[in-house]
């Protein structure tokens, strides 16, 4: 057993390493088209450019994994940002539409006269 290991344990590294590349890419890859449409040219560009500066080894891996996170947050930002500019949105359409006179003043203002 610790034969086939001795030369097993070999290959399998040896295997892996040629695959870092690509699955570097896929993953960075899977995280892209995590991103919005409109964001994802740019990120890809960068994040391309940022793993291609680091050799073949396990920490370009681990770096296309940070891109996780970061595409995570990107989004939630996106959310938060899009969801405020909504929510002012329907306050402007409330204040403006649905506004209700305060006095009786305004109120005897607002009607039309028969």
């Amino acid at each position: 057993m610790e034969l086939v290991t001795a030369l097993l344990l070999p290959i399998l590294l040896a295997e892996l390493y040629t695959w870092l590349p690509a699955i570097s890419e896929w993953v960075l890859e899977f995280n892209v088209r995590r991103l919005c449409v409109e964001n994802r040219e740019q990120f890809r560009a960068e994040w391309k450019a940022n793993l291609d500066a680091f050799p073949n080894t396990i920490v370009k891996l681990i770096h296309a994994l940070s891109y996780t996170v970061a595409a995570l947050r990107i989004n939630k930002e996106l959310f938060d940002n899009n969801f405020a500019t909504i929510g002012q949105k329907l306050r402007y359409s409330q204040n403006r539409y649905l506004r209700f006179p305060k006095t009786q003043k305004e109120h005897s203002k607002n009607q039309p006269n028969y």
